[in-house]
C-alpha cells in the first residue's frame, strides 16, 4: 500500500506541476474546478498506480521465495525505471499541451521515431529549464522511495514463506482501482470529464499516462457511439451535404491548367489582413488576394500537420483522437489529387524543407505517386539554419527554380516551414526579447515575403498564362491572442486562388463556407469532370450548401452561414451552440462525425 499511495502522490504533484506550468489558463479557473481538476482526476491516477504495484506485486510473488536480495534490487530497479519513463513522459506533455492543447497520447511513440525533430521544436531555453527541472524532480522521488517504500525483503522471508497465494491475493485487489471499481464498465476518460464549458479543467483533470495506455490500445479503430443518429437520417444528411450533381460557375480559362499548391504552416486567418486586420501581418497576401479570388470563410480540417494534409490532397476529414498518416494501409486506397493529375499526365512535384519521414509523411506521398520528393536532404547542410530544417526562402527558391523547366502540364506542392514553432526565421533579431506571439507573427511576415517573392518570379515565367496558384494553410494556430483548442477562429484559414489562368470575370471574393477537404471537388470540377470525390464538395457549385466541419481532439465544428456547433464528444455537451438550434442543424455535424468514423474503422 505504500507503493500505492507513493504513485498516488507522485500523480498529484505532478497535476500541481502541470497547473503551475499552464498558469495563464488556471489563474481563470475557480477554487472549486481546480478542487475537481483532483477529486476527478484522482480515479485515472489511482487506475495508473494500480498497474505499476500490480505488476510490482506479482514480481515479488515469483521470485522472493528464492532470492529476496535480488527481489529487492530488481524491484527498486524496477521502480527506477518507471519513475524515469514516467516523469520524462509528464514532462513532455506539461509542453506540448501548450501548442498541441490535448493530452499526449499514443501518438507519441509515432512521434519518438523522428526524435530530434520533436526536440527542434521546443525553445532551447525552454528545453534546458525542462532537463534540469526533470533531474531535481528525479532525485526527488528517489529520495522519497529510499527513505520511505525500499523495504528489506530478507527479514520478511519469514513471514511470507508459504504465504504467496495470500499475496497473490492481496495484489489481485488492485484490479480494482485499475477499472475504476466494481462497476460493469471499466473506466474510461469521460470519467474525469467534470466541467462543462472549460476544456482546460477537463484536459487537467486527464493522467496523461492512462491516456497514452489507452490511446495507444484503440488507436488502429475509433470507438464512437453508433446510435448517435440514426442511419436514415445520416444518410439523407450527408447527400444533401454532398449533392452528386451541381452546375459550377468556371473561373479557369483553360480545363487543364498548371496547378501549383503552397500550404503556409500554421498561417491562422487572424494574422491575414484581407480576413482581420487587427494583426495584418500579410501584405504580400493580401494583395495575391486583391488580384486573384479570396475564400472568406475557410477553414481547417484538423489541428496537426500530419491531419491537413490528407485533407487537402485526399479530401480526408480530420480524425479525432489519431490521425490516418498513422495507417498506410488505410491511406493506399484514398483518393489522391496526385494520382488524379497524374492520371491527365501532369508531372508531379512535392518540396518541404523538413524530414518527410516525420509522421509518416514520405510513406504518405509515395502513395500519392508523386514524381519528383524533395525534402531536407536534397539540400546542402549549409542551408540547415532552422531547427526544423531549411529557411523558406531557400525553399522557395528551390521550388522556382524546379519549375522554371519542367514540363506542362504540372502539379506542384510547396509546403512552407518557417512559421513552425520556435519561430527561428532571419527577421526574428533578438529573439530572447520578444514573446512567442511576436515571434510567431514575425515568421508569418517573413514567410509572407517569401510567398510574395516566388509569385513575383512566376508571373514573368512563359507558363504563367496558364498556371492555377491556390495557396492555403495545413492548420490553423492558437497564436496570436491563445485562442483555445475548439474555438472556430483557431481553425479559420486562408485560401487565395491566383494565377494567369483565372478569368477576368471570376468572383473576387469566395463568401460560401468550405474546408480544406473541399480543394479537391472545386479543383476537378474546375476541369469539366464529373467524378464524385468522398467528404469534398465544389465551392463554386450553385446549389452545394455553405458549410465547414472541422475536428480537435475528441470534439467536432460544425459551421454554415447561421449556425456554430462545437461539440465535445467525452464530455457529450456543446463548448459553443449558437443560431440554429433545430435538430437537423444539430444532426449535421453529428452525421459528418459518424461518417467519418464508419469510412475510418472500415479502412
Amino acid at each position: 500500500m505504500k507503493s500505492f499511495a507513493f504513485w498516488i502522490v507522485f500523480f498529484v504533484l505532478s497535476k500541481v506541476l502541470f497547473l503551475s506550468y499552464h498558469y495563464t489558463h488556471t489563474s481563470k479557473l475557480a477554487w472549486d474546478d481546480i478542487a475537481g481538476i483532483f477529486a476527478y482526476g484522482l480515479r485515472l491516477d489511482m487506475s495508473v498506480a494500480g498497474y505499476i504495484v500490480l505488476l510490482a506485486g506479482l514480481f515479488i510473488v515469483i521470485t522472493l521465495r528464492f532470492t529476496p536480495p535480488l527481489s529487492q534490487s530488481l524491484l527498486k530497479y524496477y521502480y527506477s525505471v518507471i519513475l524515469l519513463i514516467v516523469s520524462g513522459l509528464s514532462f513532455a506533455d506539461i509542453e506540448l499541451y501548450r501548442n498541441w492543447a490535448f493530452r499526449l497520447d499514443g501518438s507519441v511513440f509515432h512521434y519518438l521515431q523522428n526524435l530530434y525533430e520533436v526536440i527542434g521544436s521546443v525553445d532551447i531555453n525552454i528545453l534546458i529549464s525542462g532537463v534540469a527541472i526533470y533531474t531535481l524532480w528525479i532525485w526527488f522521488w528517489s529520495k522519497i522511495y529510499h527513505e520511505f517504500i525500499d523495504t528489506n525483503f530478507e527479514k520478511y522471508t519469514g513471514l511470507l514463506f508459504g504465504s504467496e497465494l495470500l499475496l497473490l491475493l492481496c495484489t489481485a485487489l488492485f484490479i480494482i482501482p485499475i477499472r475504476g471499481g466494481l462497476q460493469q464498465i471499466p473506466i474510461n476518460i469521460g470519467a474525469v470529464y467534470f466541467h462543462e464549458s472549460n476544456p482546460f479543467a477537463n484536459h487537467s483533470a486527464i493522467n496523461v499516462i492512462w491516456n497514452i495506455g489507452f490511446s495507444s490500445t484503440h488507436s488502429d479503430k475509433i470507438r464512437y457511439n453508433k446510435n448517435l443518429i440514426k442511419k436514415e437520417d445520416k444518410t439523407t444528411i450527408i447527400n444533401s451535404l454532398y449533392p452528386y450533381s451541381d452546375t459550377t460557375l468556371l473561373v479557369l480559362k483553360h480545363q487543364k491548367p498548371n496547378v501549383i499548391l503552397i500550404i503556409l504552416e500554421s498561417f491562422t486567418a487572424k494574422v491575414v489582413g484581407t480576413l482581420n486586420q487587427k494583426y495584418n501581418a500579410t501584405p504580400n497576401l493580401n494583395q495575391i488576394a486583391e488580384e486573384g479570388i479570396l475564400f472568406t470563410n475557410f477553414y481547417a480540417s484538423g489541428d496537426r500537420t500530419d491531419k491537413g494534409i490528407p485533407a487537402i490532397l485526399n479530401a480526408y476529414p480530420a480524425q479525432t483522437t489519431t490521425s490516418i498518416l498513422k495507417f498506410p494501409k488505410k491511406t493506399q486506397n484514398l483518393p489522391f489529387l496526385s494520382k488524379y493529375l497524374n492520371n491527365l499526365n501532369y508531372k508531379s512535384l512535392f518540396l518541404y524543407g523538413g524530414e518527410l519521414n516525420f509522421g509518416n509523411f514520405r510513406a504518405h506521398f509515395k502513395n500519392g505517386g508523386f514524381h519528383q520528393i524533395i525534402e531536407k536532404q536534397d539540400f546542402s547542410s549549409q542551408h540547415y539554419d532552422q531547427k526544423w530544417g531549411v529557411y523558406d526562402h531557400v525553399t522557395a527558391q528551390r521550388f522556382y527554380d524546379e519549375l522554371k523547366n519542367r514540363p506542362e502540364p504540372f502539379f506542384a506542392t510547396w509546403l512552407t516551414l518557417s512559421s513552425h514553432e520556435p519561430f527561428d526565421v532571419p527577421t526574428n533579431q533578438h529573439a530572447e526579447n520578444l514573446s512567442e506571439q511576436e515571434r510567431f507573427i514575425n515568421s508569418v511576415k517573413y514567410t509572407d515575403e517569401c510567398v510574395g517573392k516566388l509569385i513575383d518570379k512566376l508571373k514573368n515565367t512563359s507558363f504563367w498564362k496558364n498556371t492555377l496558384i491556390i495557396i492555403t494553410a495545413d492548420h490553423g494556430a492558437r497564436h496570436p491572442d491563445n485562442s483555445a483548442s475548439f474555438v472556430p477562429e483557431k481553425f479559420h484559414i486562408p485560401m487565395i486562388w491566383t494565377g494567369g489562368v483565372l478569368s477576368s470575370d471570376a468572383p473576387k471574393v469566395i463568401s460560401k463556407y468550405g474546408s480544406q477537404t473541399d480543394i479537391f471537388q472545386t479543383l476537378i470540377n474546375q476541369m469539366n469532370d464529373s467524378t464524385k470525390i468522398p467528404f469534398s464538395k465544389d465551392l463554386f457549385a450553385q446549389n452545394t450548401p455553405s458549410f465547414a466541419f472541422y475536428t480537435f481532439n475528441n470534439g467536432y465544428g460544425f459551421l454554415n452561414d447561421t449556425t456554430v456547433k462545437v461539440y465535445d464528444n467525452i464530455g457529450k455537451n456543446y463548448l459553443i451552440s449558437t443560431g440554429d438550434s433545430t435538430l437537423t442543424q444539430k444532426q449535421k455535424g453529428q452525421a459528418l462525425l459518424v461518417s467519418l468514423f464508419e469510412d475510418f474503422n472500415n479502412r
